[in-house]
């Protein structure tokens, strides 16, 4: 054969059919291998999404530690904020596959923005998020940004920037931010440990939220609710009342309890149930929300009994308030006397035969509606059904009188009016 000898030929292939056979082997090895990481990743992704944590990350590790120049048996193996992550992310990227490089640079990218080290940009949705990593990794608070609709972000990274992006927002009490971060993370991931939590918190700033919804979500949270819906109450202030209001009673602070009896109470309850809860722990601003209630229902009674709890000078502007709502003139006056505009008088009385009409108010507009009021001419009483009132004007009937007279006119034991009048 060729001028070989056959023994030389046959060892020829011999040889060649060992290197076959080791290469064979090789690649069965590898094979096996491969086969051996495909099933580790398969069993840490079902680990994965059945939230056995350990079991998935063991499951990762060993699919790295069978191909650990391959991206896809590496990556899900690395925590990318640990500190150890960046020089493994560098190897990587020197070792494996040309169409994997991009992930491994976004992997780096990502890694690097969660330690706080300035990162490489990124091109599309995944770079968006990472900056903006970064910058809340610096302490900013910038809006989160908008996505590109044709550019859909590693899973990973878009739920945690949410994650961060909620967390600086609850630090800073920024309450839109944080329902943008919190909406974010509901969305990519609603099996988050923290759902119900959060749920809890986006339902408490929904106005249109039914109180029985938040009162569910709540107490199902048991301690961790009530600290919740407290946070909330503080980040929206204009719904606190009905935040704080699914509160158990008996759990509610006092400052609580008042900030819900000046917003209205429980559901339903009435005006009087409400002052005598707020008589019996009172503060200035929830004396102030129920007595204008009670005028804005003319409960004069009830706005009387809060009017006398008050405290100076609290109970002098509510006394105050209260005498000029009912048209009491004298009281006004008896409690500001150092101004004269509040003092009821008359306008010069103008007389004909039988008659004599004036206006009864105050300087500052009041027209008295509290007092009796009396009439004498020349010395003697007019009978009360011969005065006759149409708001501010009196009408005297004096049938038979003409002349001049002297009037005596008094609203309770004040003199409003002395003179003569010509009738």
């Amino acid at each position: 054969m060729f001028g070989l000898h056959p023994r030389l030929v046959g060892i020829i292939l011999m040889c060649v059919a060992g290197a076959l056979l080791i290469t064979a082997g090789l690649i069965g090895w590898n094979a096996v291998q491969r086969w051996q990481a495909i099933n580790h990743i398969t069993d840490s992704h079902i680990a994965r999404l059945a939230g056995r944590a350990s079991s998935a990350k063991e499951s990762a590790e060993a699919a790295a530690a069978l191909l650990p120049d391959d991206a896809m048996a590496t990556l899900p193996a690395l925590d990318p904020a640990d500190d150890g992550a960046g020089p493994r992310l560098e190897r990587l990227a020197r070792a494996v596959h040309p169409r994997d490089r991009a992930i491994v640079a976004t992997t780096a990218a990502f890694s690097a923005a969660l330690r706080g080290s300035d990162a490489e940009a990124i091109d599309g949705a995944d770079g968006l998020l990472i900056k903006h990593l970064t910058a809340l990794a610096k302490g900013g608070l910038p809006p989160f940004p908008t996505l590109p609709a044709n550019d859909a972000p590693q899973l990973a990274i878009l739920v945690q920037a949410a994650q961060q992006h909620a967390a600086a927002a609850w630090k800073a009490g920024n309450r839109d931010q944080l329902i943008r971060g919190l909406g974010m993370v509901l969305l990519a991931r609603p099996t988050h440990a923290e759902a119900k939590a959060m749920a809890t918190l986006l339902t408490a700033f929904e106005p249109r939220a039914e109180k029985a919804q938040l009162a569910n979500l709540i107490g199902g949270l048991g301690p961790e609710g009530l600290a919740l819906a407290r946070r909330a109450a503080l980040l929206m202030p204009e719904r606190a009342p009905q935040i704080l209001a699914v509160i158990p009673s008996a759990q509610r602070t006092p400052e609580e309890e008042q900030r819900i009896l000046a917003a209205g109470g429980e559901q339903g309850e009435s005006l009087d149930s409400l002052v005598q809860k707020g008589l019996a722990s009172p503060s200035p601003a929830l004396l102030a929300s129920l007595f204008r209630r009670c005028l804005d229902q003319d409960k004069v009674d009830l706005a009387r009994q809060i009017a006398d709890k008050a405290v100076e000078p609290q109970r002098r502007d509510l006394q105050a308030a209260l005498a000029n709502h009912i048209g009491d003139a004298l009281a006004l006056a008896a409690l500001h006397p150092e101004r004269s505009d509040l003092k009821p008088t008359t306008s010069p009385p103008v007389g004909r035969p039988g008659v004599i009409a004036f206006h009864l108010a105050t300087g500052s507009g009041l027209v008295p509606r509290v007092g009796e009021l009396h009439a004498r001419v020349d010395g003697k009483a007019v009978p009360a059904t011969s005065i006759k009132r149409w708001g501010s004007l009196v009408v005297l009937l004096l049938p038979g009188s003409a002349g001049n007279v002297d009037l005596d006119i008094k609203l309770g034991d004040t003199t409003v009016f002395a003179g003569g009048v010509r009738l």
